[in-house]
C-alpha cells in the first residue's frame, strides 16, 4: 500500500537534528540540570554531533592524552518521572499546547535522548563525542521528584551487547534503593539492593535523600551503609537542595528544618563517624541550585579535610547557567589543590542534558583545571583514576578501560553505525 523508502545515515542524521533542535527549543527541561547555553546548533547540523566507534575522540590536556570517566549519567523516560518532575517539564515548555500534546512531545524526546543506545542522539553517543572512556548510569528511586529508574532497568542497560565498546564495557552502574514505607519495606528494599550490587558492573550505591525529603542523619537508614560496607562499595549522596523543591515551598519551620536535614552536609557527619570503612561521595559539592541561601561548599570541604572516607564530586554546578565565568569551579578546584584533596575529587557531569552538554561540561572543567594550575597527573586523578580507586576497579585484575585509539582492523569487524565515516583522529585540546 505504501512505497518503500531507503534512508541513508546522512538523512537519518538530518531528521534527528531536527528532533534535537525541537528538544532544545521546547523539551530540554527533561534534563535535571540542563543548560540551553550548552546547545551548539551549528555543530549539530554540520553532523559533528554524530560519531562512530571507528573515530578516535581523544581528550588532551597540555598535549597529553587523558582518559575521562563521567561518573554521573541518568537514563530514563518521561513516563517514569514523578509528579514534581512532570510538572516541571510541562510547565517549562514554552508553547500554547494542551498537556496531552506536551506529554507526547516530552515522551518522544526522552525516549530518544535518555536511552543509552539510541543511534546518533543516545547517551553513549553523547559520551563518545565528548571523548569519554567510560561512564556510570545511576539507578534512581525518587517517586515524587525525578521518578524511578530501577535497578533492573539499569542492569538491563549494562548487560546490553551494545555496552561493549572496543572490547570493553562502556557503562558501569550505581544501584539505588527505595525509601518508601521504610518501616515496613526495609527488608525487601535491602534485598533488591543486595541483588543489584551482586552484578559485576554495579560498582556503587546512589542515594538522594533531598529528593525524598528524608533526613540524612536518620539512623533508620544505617542498614543501607551496612550493606554497602559488605559489598565494599562507595555510597554517593546528593548534597544540596533539590532543583524541584525550593525551600520556600515548605509550609512551616518544622518542614523546612526536615528538608534542610535531607541535603545539608553537616547531617552526613554522624554517618561518616559510624561507618569509617565506607567511602562516601558527596555529590554536587553541596551547591545551592535554587538560591535558597544555604550553600554547603565550605562545609563539604570541612568534612573532606576531617574524614578520610569523604570524596568530592563536581557535577552540575559548572554549567553556564550556574557558573557562566567558571569562578565557582575555579574556587572549588583551587581549594581542593590548596587542601591536598585532589586525590579525592571525582569528575561527573549529571548528564546527558542537551546535545553537546556532556562535552561542554568536560571542556569547561578542564579549562578550569588549567586556570588553577593542575598538572596532567592531577587531571588524570580527577578525570578517571580517583573514580577507579573509590570503586575498587583499579584493584580488579580483569578491569581495563577501552583503548583511546581504535585498533586498525577491517571495518566489518567493528561495531559501527555510520560505515561511511572515515577513521579520524579528533583531539580535544586544553
Amino acid at each position: 500500500m505504501f512505497p518503500s523508502f531507503r534512508v541513508s545515515p546522512r538523512q537519518a542524521c538530518t531528521a534527528l537534528s531536527l528532533i534535537c533542535l525541537f528538544w532544545f527549543l521546547v523539551a530540554a527541561p527533561l534534563a535535571a540540570h540542563g543548560d540551553p547555553a550548552d546547545f551548539d546548533i551549528k555543530k549539530l547540523f554540520k553532523g559533528e554531533a554524530y560519531i562512530s566507534d571507528r573515530q578516535d575522540i581523544i581528550t588532551l590536556y597540555k598535549d597529553e592524552a587523558i582518559p575521562v570517566i563521567d561518573m554521573h549519567m541518568h537514563s530514563g523516560t518521561f513516563d517514569n518521572m514523578g509528579p514534581l518532575g512532570r510538572e516541571f517539564v510541562l510547565g517549562a515548555i514554552p508553547l500554547p499546547l494542551p498537556d496531552n500534546l506536551k506529554e507526547g512531545l516530552a515522551r518522544l524526546i526522552a525516549d530518544l535522548t535518555r536511552h543509552p543506545y539510541t543511534p546518533f542522539v543516545g547517551i553513549r553517543n553523547e559520551c563518545r563525542k565528548a571523548g569519554l572512556s567510560a561512564a556510570v548510569l545511576f539507578a534512581v528511586y525518587t517517586p515524587e521528584a525525578w521518578g524511578v529508574e530501577d535497578n533492573a532497568t539499569v542492569i538491563g542497560h549494562l548487560d546490553d551487547p551494545r555496552n561493549i565498546y572496543r572490547g570493553k564495557p562502556f557503562f558501569y552502574g550505581f544501584a539505588s534503593i527505595s525509601q518508601e514505607n521504610w518501616q515496613n519495606n526495609e527488608s525487601n528494599a535491602l534485598a533488591d539492593l543486595d541483588r543489584a550490587m551482586a552484578h559485576p558492573k554495579m560498582v556503587g550505591v546512589k542515594l538522594a535523600f533531598a529528593h525524598n525529603v528524608e533526613p540524612l542523619d536518620n539512623p533508620a537508614f544505617d542498614s543501607i551503609y551496612q550493606l554497602a560496607e559488605r559489598h565494599d562499595a562507595p555510597v554517593y549522596h546528593h548534597i544540596g537542595p533539590s532543583p524541584l523543591r525550593p525551600l520556600d515551598q515548605f509550609p512551616d519551620d518544622a518542614a523546612r528544618e526536615r528538608y534542610i536535614r535531607s541535603f545539608y552536609p553537616t547531617y552526613v557527619e554522624s554517618i561518616l563517624q559510624r561507618f569509617p570503612r565506607v567511602r562516601f561521595i558527596l555529590g554536587h559539592m553541596g551547591f545551592d541550585f535554587v538560591d535558597s541561601g544555604i550553600d554547603g561548599i565550605d562545609e563539604v570541604f570541612r568534612l573532606a579535610r576531617q574524614y578520610p572516607n569523604v570524596y568530592l564530586e563536581i557535577s552540575a554546578f559548572g554549567t553556564d547557567s550556574h557558573d557562566p565565568d567558571g569562578t565557582v569551579m575555579d574556587d572549588i578546584l583551587g581549594k581542593a589543590k590548596e587542601f591536598n584533596l585532589i586525590d579525592r575529587v571525582i569528575y561527573g557531569s549529571d548528564g546527558p542534558g542537551f546535545a553537546g552538554a556532556t562535552e561542554k561540561y568536560k571542556d569547561k572543567t578542564l579549562a578550569s583545571m588549567g586556570r588553577v594550575g593542575y598538572t596532567p597527573a592531577e587531571v588524570r586523578l580527577v578525570m578517571a583514576e580517583n573514580f577507579l580507586a573509590v570503586t575498587g576497579l583499579d584493584q580488579d585484575p580483569s578491569f581495563q578501560l577501552a583503548p583511546l585509539k581504535a585498533a586498525q582492523v577491517p571495518s566489518e569487524d567493528l561495531d559501527v553505525h555510520l560505515n561511511e565515516v572515515p577513521m579520524e583522529h579528533h583531539p580535544h585540546r586544553h
